[in-house]
């Protein structure tokens, strides 16, 4: 379908959000990905102005912002994807910042 989309052939795939396996992986390179990755990423908030964007591209980000990405990463491996999911979702709702 991206292929369709596009009118090229894409043969590279990121997986989103560091949601992935062993199988994903496989099933990727089945459907004929030649190279499948996790890139890294800099997540732009919407809270963000422009001089903080250019500091984190130029400095990369701050000791808060990593402490936050732990504890994102370290709920993500330990709930799965799906309960994470949901509760980001139950405390966006809630409008909690995490």
């Amino acid at each position: 379908i991206i292929d369709d989309k596009l009118g090229a052939s894409i043969d590279h795939i990121s997986i989103p959000r560091s949601f992935y396996n062993q199988k994903i992986i496989n099933k990727a390179r089945e459907a004929g990905y030649g190279q499948v990755f996790d890139a890294s990423r800099i997540s732009v908030k919407a809270n963000w102005s422009t001089d903080k964007f250019i500091d984190v591209l130029n400095h990369g980000y701050s000791f808060g912002d990593r402490a936050r990405f732990f504890v994102r990463n370290t709920a993500k491996a330990i709930l799965g994807p799906e309960n994470y999911d949901r509760m980001r979702s139950g405390l966006l709702k809630k409008n909690i910042s995490y």
